[in-house]
């Protein structure tokens, strides 16, 4: 629609009347409309309010000194009661349910939840509670947060899965006790403090059923789960100081000699040999003591290839002491020819570098040891597996998953059917021992004591740990290997009437 010409023509004279122009009625328009959207948006903001007004109803204080109330809402059909009170460490409202239409019971219900709630404001706790399950679902994330393959900057994801093995004996204790669904912060912390205990007597579901669980783990476990509450729980004021839970440790014996069983010299020379001169040739050992042939030799193209991989690895493990996981995670450019003087050496010796983040200890680590041939076995082993070795490539990779290294349990697997079928697993039981891949390293450095004399500074430099921890766990070496040196001239103490047949005993004055 056009504008009507006298209209305009009006307008326009009643402008040039007043000393006005076009531009001063844009002005004035726009000014107008300015103030009619805000006057608008006043109304709309009261008639909000008193919509929420409205919403808030039968409004009552718990306590009359207290900011903190019950009331309805209007919007609501069941009619049930609400609780509100301010929380100053969120600085927000904390609003609950209380389930009921009923006026006293809400009242009752509130004030005992106010108690509750004044005493966590008072520990400067949040009003929030979390239960069990939910604290360590924040606790496994935040430690996932924290997973490097690198040591010491982070946590491994060996490390990870063990945590979470720790914390869901925790929660499995929790449940045993009735207080799946109890908040953290409601748990009487003396009711938990026999956790030790219970994992001592809870029975194992896998491994050796017959041995004891390993105290140190079971304090082990001790440790994350208060690590959890400390550093996640009471971190984020889910709980005070005071409320962490008070869990004693199971008693640990003070010996602190081997951790892992290992092989005598005897069964070392029979695990070798049998490998070497059995396995490796696709043989077994049956009931009655013969060579027989391996039907599982013959279950892939590959696999006499595979077997003497595997016991060239064990080679290695057992005469450098390396730490399995280390090994696995070895690249072949990790493996470099040391600058030797004789040719007898270059064609013996072979120079391991440990990488940092291939370091348990995050600690970078060079050897030099005898055992070149024995990876100039993998390496050919893998050519006539028609596999081309790159330098970026592990030691031990499996072409068929994208050459990716093997992982330790791969090993474990043939190293439990080797001792099966050599004979050994039924000795080694009659002794109660268990040998498991770690243990070529415990071997290592035990025969490195006894027969080598190796200096505890320089074996500490080339298996990657403190003098302390070899003191400490080998020490009962020293004796064995000193036994003439303790004895010496005891012959001519006896002579001359020194007792060495009765033993000194302690009695009361």
């Amino acid at each position: 629609m056009s504008p009507d010409p006298k209209q305009v023509e009006a307008l326009t004279a009643l402008l040039e009347q007043a000393g006005l122009d076009a531009s001063d009625l844009l002005t004035a328009i726009t000014t107008l409309a300015k103030a009619k959207q805000v006057a608008q948006e006043k109304q709309d903001d009261e008639d909000k309010a008193a919509t929420t007004r409205k919403n808030v109803i039968n409004k009552e204080l718990v306590y009359p000194d207290e900011k903190a109330i019950i009331y309805q809402r209007g919007d609501v059909k069941t009619n049930v009661y609400y609780f509100r009170v301010y929380d100053p460490s969120s600085k927000k409202q904390y609003v609950k349910s209380l389930e009921t239409t009923d006026r006293v019971k809400a009242l009752a219900t509130a004030r005992n939840l106010f108690q509750q709630i004044k005493g966590k404001i008072a520990k400067n706790e949040r009003l929030v509670s979390i239960t069990t399950a939910e604290l360590i679902e924040k606790h496994t994330e935040r430690l996932k947060r924290t997973v490097s393959n690198t040591p010491h900057m982070g946590i491994t994801p060996d490390s990870l899965r063990l945590k979470s093995y720790y914390l869901r004996n925790w929660q499995d204790f929790i449940d045993h006790l009735g207080y799946s669904k109890t908040t953290i912060d409601r748990i009487p912390k003396d009711n938990v403090r026999e956790f030790g205990l219970w994992m001592l007597e809870r029975p194992k579901q896998s491994g050796n059923i017959n041995t004891p669980r390993s105290a140190e783990q079971i304090n082990n476990m001790v440790g994350e789960v208060l690590s959890m509450y400390n550093k996640t729980a009471k971190r984020n004021r889910l709980i005070s100081a005071d409320a962490i839970p008070d869990i004693d440790r199971v008693k640990e014996s003070k010996d602190l000699g081997y951790k892992r069983d290992i092989l005598n010299e005897d069964q070392y020379t029979k695990f070798w040999m049998y490998m070497e001169y059995t396995y490796s040739k696709g043989k077994k050992i049956d009931a009655n003591g013969n060579k027989v042939i391996d039907p599982l030799a013959q279950r892939d193209k590959d696999e006499l290839h595979k077997r003497l991989v595997f016991t060239k690895t064990i080679g290695i493990l057992y005469n450098t002491g390396i730490r399995p996981g280390e090994f696995l995670k070895l690249k072949w450019s990790d493996i470099t020819e040391p600058k030797t003087t004789t040719s007898d050496d270059k064609n013996k010796n072979i120079k391991i570098t440990i990488r940092p983040e291939v370091a348990k200890t995050g600690v970078r680590r060079v050897i030099v040891v005898p055992v070149k041939k024995r990876f100039d076995v993998i390496k050919s082993c893998y050519k006539k597996m028609g596999v081309d070795i790159k330098p970026d490539d592990f030691i031990l990779m499996n072409p068929a998953k994208n050459r990716e290294a093997y992982t330790r349990q791969s090993l474990y697997t043939r190293l439990q059917r080797v001792l099966k079928h050599s004979g050994l697993e039924e000795e080694l039981l009659q002794e109660n021992k268990r040998l498991s891949l770690y243990s070529s390293r415990h071997f290592f450095i035990t025969m490195r004591l006894r027969y080598g004399k190796v200096p505890l500074y320089l074996l500490s430099k080339v298996v990657g740990t403190s003098v302390k921890n070899l003191t400490d766990v080998y020490g009962h070496i020293d004796p064995e290997i000193e036994a003439d040196v303790i004895t010496r001239h005891m012959g001519r103490l006896v002579k001359n009437g020194f007792d060495m047949e009765n033993p000194v005993v302690l009695t009361d004055d």
